[in-house]
């Protein structure tokens, strides 16, 4: 399926998805393009849900009920920012995350948090709180 043929989600042409992940348990896909994400319903039939105005989303995991993006910076690659939003599009909070010597930093999830790395760096963010 092309994801431009779905109904109520604006992709550009040049625009390709840059990641997504999926939440099986209530049958949810999100996916980022450049200009933003979107939330896909695939249950019966795959239809949009909802969309948030996130802009350069290079990692999405869904934590218990919430979705967590990291958003790299275009004019400031020294670092990139976690965010938490609820299912329905509230931000529930961010964190921003500091580079280690230009190295990228990796998310995975975990329960109740996600763990990122970055260098010889590691640390944990409780979800939805967003502390360390």
């Amino acid at each position: 399926m092309n994801l431009r043929d779905l109904e109520s989600i604006s992709i550009q042409n040049d625009e390709t998805v840059l990641s997504f992940a999926l939440f099986k348990d209530l049958n949810l896909i999100a996916f980022s393009v450049a200009s933003g994400v979107f939330l896909i319903d695939f249950e019966k039939e795959i239809r949009y849900c909802n969309s948030f105005a996130v802009s350069n989303v290079t990692y999405l995991t869904f934590v218990e009920l919430m979705l967590v993006m990291m958003v790299t910076s275009e004019d400031d690659s020294s670092e990139a920012t976690i965010k938490c939003y609820n299912l329905s599009g509230g931000e529930e909070g961010m964190l921003a995350v500091k580079r280690f010597m230009g190295q990228p930093i990796l998310v995975k999830p975990a329960s109740n948090s996600v763990v990122f790395a970055c260098g010889n760096q590691i640390g944990r963010v409780m979800i939805p709180e967003m502390e360390l």
